[in-house]
């Protein structure tokens, strides 16, 4: 006959038992999609890191940070339009994330809702003023809008503020300069290939009384050709 004693201490590991079995066999939480999903990514597998972060989404579908990561996954596979998607939830859901707002402000901004862009980073430049990000996408929105001067003097503070990215903001300060001269960028293009004519031609053969860089195109000397000829007569 058994104990009553011996009868709980069975019952009591029978319970623990149940209770590890059931735990061992639960379903995967969100979290352990992000970490699985975390380490696709930095495997540069990323369809398999979609499918993860899909699966954290469905378990939590009000995680931003899952549909942040998400989106990050579909830019890394150039599915443009389901990361757009996925970076506007996860803006929704993170209004005072900053990182959030700006992966979003930067997809309206390949889409040119400039008007868009700039008020959502004058909110966040009124929570920071120093957040150099923000106040390049605030100066490309404003060179969108044909404010050029604006644009190009908020691109010279944000260089000041933050001077280990110059590189980048001085990227975007000759694309505003470009933007606010568009006849430059084709002057540039034609001098160049005016001047590649010309080493070719003055390697070929020298002409004498002519300069390498006197050299022209063919068509713009057939021009001034017809018109010398036109004023000879």
């Amino acid at each position: 006959m058994i104990e009553p004693r011996s009868t709980n201490l069975l019952l009591v590991l029978w319970l623990f038992i149940g209770a590890a079995s059931a735990t061992s066999c639960a379903a995967p939480t969100p979290h352990d999609y992000l970490a699985s999903g975390d380490r696709y990514l930095k495997a540069k597998q990323y369809p398999e890191a979609i499918i993860e972060y899909r699966n954290a989404v469905t378990r939590d579908p009000k995680s931003g940070n899952a549909r942040l990561k998400l989106a990050g996954a579909y830019m890394q596979r150039s599915s443009l339009a389901a990361a757009a998607k996925e970076y506007k939830n996860a803006a929704e859901l993170l209004p005072d994330d900053a990182d959030a707002q700006l992966e979003w402000l930067g997809i309206l901004q390949l889409g040119k809702n400039y008007e868009e862009v700039r008020e959502g980073t004058e909110k966040l430049l009124l929570k920071n003023p120093q957040n150099a990000a923000a106040q390049v996408l605030h100066a490309r929105a404003n060179a969108g809008l044909k404010e050029f001067d604006l644009g190009l003097s908020e691109l010279r503070q944000a260089i000041v503020d933050d001077p280990p990215n110059s590189d980048k903001y001085y990227v975007n300060l000759g694309a505003v300069q470009l933007l606010a001269t568009p006849w430059a960028g084709c002057i540039t293009r034609r001098t160049w290939r005016r001047s590649r004519f010309s080493r070719r031609r003055s390697a070929s053969r020298r002409i004498p009384g002519i300069r390498s860089f006197d050299i022209i195109s063919g068509s713009r000397m057939r021009s001034w050709g017809t018109r010398i000829g036109r004023g000879r007569r």
